[in-house]
Parts: structure tokens; sequence; C-alpha cells
């Protein structure tokens, strides 16, 4: 019988281990590399300090499988939005995109003069209509 607590420590060595083949994606919509960093990778597995779920974690490393395609496209649909905090601006872009059926967010950012990478991942299943 398979152990769970195995099953998402492999699950979680696999999705690291190809975030790290990513390296940095070419972005045609923002004319830049996105670079993958471990910043990202953390996000994938908490916020704040505290560690997401380990069911949103699976979720996320399955999402991974999309990035370079969405990033890639040229007609990404995306929105932007600038934040400031003690003299210091950070740019966040959420790249949406629907795949199988899910609809997929990429969020890029960028703080201060510093390069965009690559921050996190999330979406859900999307309803079917009859």
């Amino acid at each position: 019988m398979e152990n769970k607590k195995e099953s998402y420590d492999e699950k979680r060595a696999v999705a690291k281990k190809f975030y790290k083949t990513i390296g940095s994606v070419w972005c045609p919509v923002l004319d830049d590399y996105i670079v993958f960093n471990k910043r990202g990778f953390r996000h994938l597995i908490g916020k704040n300090g505290f560690t997401r779920p380990k069911n949103e974690q699976l979720r996320r490393f399955h999402m991974l499988s999309y990035v370079q395609d969405i990033l890639g496209n040229p007609n990404a649909i995306l929105n932007r939005k600038s934040r400031e905090s003690k003299g210091l601006t950070t740019d966040l872009w959420i790249f949406m995109a629907d795949r199988e059926n899910l609809h997929i967010k990429v969020v890029v950012r960028r703080a201060g003069k510093g390069k965009k990478h690559f921050l996190s991942i999330y979406g859900k299943i999307q309803k079917s209509t009859p």
C-alpha cells in the first residue's frame, strides 16, 4: 500500500527537479526573460511563513507543466498590478489561460529594478456548461 507522505515527498521532489530545469522563459508579452528562482518554488510550498496544505501544493506542482507555454504565449491575457511600500515599487503580472479543464493564473513579480521572476501558479477547475 502506498504511503501518502511518501507519495507527497516523491511528487515534491519531481516538481522541484522539473522547476530547476526551467531556469528562465522568454515572455514575448513582457519582452523579457522570466527567471525561476528558489523564491518561486518556496511560494508554491507556502506563503507568509505558513505552509500550504499538501493537496494545494500538489495541485500547484501539477500546473507547473503549463507555465512555460502560458508565459511564452504572445497572445497571453494578463492583468498588471503595482504596489508601493517603503519607497519600493513591486510590479505583478498575472497571466491567465485555460488548459484542459483548468483556469490557470501565473504570477510574475518584479521588486524595484530587479529581474522579473516567477512567483506563483494557481487555478481552479472550470465548470462545464451543458
